[in-house]
């Protein structure tokens, strides 16, 4: 059973960073939790507030727009609320830190608001299941969240930085021979909840965005994908996927960059992985990224490479992955049967297999296990990645060894060598 001492650290990181939007979502709308707009006076009086402060009729939705995000709240004459990127042309709207500034009794009462509904624990509450425990969401739970992810994208990813700092510091720490139970197990949570984040921050309308993100940083020991991938699991892998997505095609160039660049094989095999993602997704990104790995592919030798015969490998797998995208669940290699996946699962992508299993594992066909099974990780709608039911069941439940044999794996496999054939 996971410790105190082994959740307290990343609750308390995460939960502080969340705290200031899921206030405001408290305060603003009564979709998330239940109907306390109508039932709660101070709350009535702020909305009056809002409403007149917008010039909005009784009969007219209202749009906010909150200081931490882009994203607006619209909510409608009776109180519902919904989350949008955009606000339609002429209606009603208001920016609530400019309102604050201009009469900062609303502050006053947005504070107040806030407080009555207990705010954060409703907050908290909601985003539980992304952080807390050895569970994952269920599919209804990450589902209520997907409908909320214009508002809260944003802070998610800033969430899922802080969480990989967080992970860097624990893996230090075992590395360092600092291992016990709680820190393997706090390791295993934070991993997760770094990629449940991710896939929060990963809807396809977040591209924008994110791709102006991906301008502004030095790719040099970071990729959309890589602080998934590094792990080593297929589950954290197929979310990476899925980041890589959203990204876009705008960071097609830097990808490639990478896989002319680099040397190790881990760092060439995340490239030729996002690289893959995007083009099984895009049609148009496929035809030019399968002309450049081709060339690239040809230029291998003229390297001399230490890995050449991995990075090769790795190279020739992603481009038969986006050449022929069909993907046969029936495959005859043991290492895809193992994984429990199937169109139609309760487990959804979830499944015990696929947590444990290393995307750089070679396959009997000479192929990598992560890029032979990407046509299907990208076919399978973002809510599938969940199993259907939560239930309290702990779905991440996993012995303390292996957790040591997954960090090893990826971060100390001279030192634990392993049987089975991997990128390392």
């Amino acid at each position: 059973m996971i410790t105190r001492e082994a959740r307290v650290e990343h609750t308390v990181e995460l939960g502080c960073t969340i705290a200031g939007i899921f206030d405001f979502l408290r305060l603003c709308g009564n979709g998330i939790v239940d109907r306390l707009l109508d039932r709660n006076r101070t709350e009535r009086s702020v909305r009056s507030r809002l409403r007149a402060l917008a010039g909005a009729s009784e009969s007219q939705p209202i749009f906010v727009r909150h200081t931490q995000t882009s994203a607006w709240i619209e909510i409608d004459p009776k109180g519902s609320v919904a989350a949008r990127r955009q606000k339609p042309e002429r209606l009603p709207s208001i920016d609530l830190g400019q309102a604050v500034t201009r009469e900062p009794a609303l502050g006053d009462a947005v504070y107040a608001a806030s407080t009555e509904t207990r705010a954060l624990r409703r907050a908290w509450k909601l985003m539980e299941p992304l952080v807390h425990g050895w569970g994952l969401p269920s599919r209804q739970q990450f589902g209520r969240l997907i409908e909320w992810s214009p508002v809260l994208e944003h802070l998610a990813y800033r969430c899922a930085t802080r969480m990989s700092s967080l992970v860097d510091t624990i893996r230090y720490d075992i590395l360092e021979s600092k291992m016990n139970e709680a820190r393997l197990a706090q390791y295993w949570m934070a991993m997760h909840a770094m990629g449940n984040t991710i896939l929060l921050s990963s809807a396809p309308e977040a591209n924008p965005w994110l791709s102006d993100m991906a301008k502004r940083i030095q790719w040099v020991s970071w990729t959309p994908t890589f602080p998934l991938l590094r792990e080593r699991t297929l589950w954290l892998a197929a979310c990476a996927a899925r980041s890589a997505i959203a990204f876009g095609i705008d960071v097609v160039e830097k990808y490639l960059r990478v896989v002319t660049h680099a040397t190790h094989p881990v760092r060439v095999f995340d490239a030729l992985y996002g690289l893959s993602a995007i083009a099984l997704e895009d049609a148009d990104a496929a035809r030019s990224v399968l002309a450049e790995l081709r060339s690239l592919k040809g230029a291998l030798k003229r390297r001399n490479l230490e890995h050449l015969p991995l990075i090769e490998a790795a190279c020739s797998g992603a481009i038969e992955t986006i050449s022929e995208p069909d993907f046969e669940l029936n495959a005859s290699d043991r290492e895809i049967r193992l994984l429990g996946w199937q169109r139609t699962s309760e487990w959804g992508l979830a499944t015990p297999g696929a947590r444990r299993a290393d995307p750089t594992t070679i396959l009997s066909s000479g192929r990598y296990l992560g890029l032979a099974v990407l046509p299907f990780v990208i076919s399978t709608p973002v809510r599938d990645f969940y199993p259907a039911k939560r239930d309290g069941t702990r779905t991440l439940d996993i012995s303390v060894s292996e957790i040591a044999e997954t960090v090893f794996r990826a971060w100390g496999s001279a030192e634990r060598p392993s049987s089975r054939l991997t990128l390392h």
